[in-house]
């Protein structure tokens, strides 16, 4: 049961997909998974033919539930950095009796920033903004100058994140024709985080 003091609904229009939902209402694509959690939904998730709707998927123009807008910090560490999936290389983390293994808070916030250091940029459709320039820099002969560049790349991609108050040191070094980053960040609230991370 959802309680409805934490949400708000807008309209959902025909042929939207959830992330075109969140990219509107929430401002971040990414959030798209909210919007399951939030709905109770199953795939498709949201349709513009009325046989396939029903209570676990939304036909579209009819109104979905959205995470209620934050005017502050969040108090505690699960709300502050949010939960979602977990994922090794293989993708998504099921626990012994098949259900997703989540990951909330400082772990959370963890596992994201090394998502948008390997993920790069302009390569999401509805959030070209996300991600981070390091990748481009592989292969290339990385000379001090590209160290350099590759810090600055991923120091300003952590600081995209709402998340985190402060980068309070990164490091880039070569190994081979890739690269190894390090940092470590100082969250908006809770203990500093070191990541460190292949590129």
């Amino acid at each position: 049961m959802i309680d409805i003091t934490t949400v708000r609904y807008a309209n959902t229009l025909h042929g939207d997909t959830l992330q075109q939902i969140a990219f509107r209402e929430i401002g971040n694509a990414d959030r798209w998974t909210d919007l399951i959690w939030i709905n109770n939904l199953l795939p498709p998730f949201i349709t513009d033919d009325p046989e396939q709707a029903n209570d676990r998927v939304l036909l579209s123009g009819n109104k979905i539930a959205l995470p209620m807008l934050q005017g502050g910090i969040d108090v505690d560490e699960k709300s502050t950095f949010g939960t979602d999936v977990a994922l090794d290389a293989k993708g998504l983390l099921f626990a012994a009796g098949g259900d997703l293994v989540l990951m909330n808070g400082l772990p959370n916030l963890r596992g994201a920033l090394v998502r948008r250091i390997v993920t790069e940029k302009r390569t999401k459709p509805f959030s070209p903004e996300y991600g981070c320039w390091v990748s481009m820099l592989r292969g290339d002969r990385l000379g001090a100058a590209q160290l350099s560049l590759a810090a600055f790349y991923v120091r300003s991609a952590l600081l995209e994140d709402d998340r985190v108050k402060e980068v309070l040191t990164c490091d880039a070094l070569g190994e081979g024709d890739a690269l190894r980053v390090s940092a470590t960040i100082r969250p908006i609230d809770g203990a500093d985080i070191t990541l460190e991370v292949f590129v």
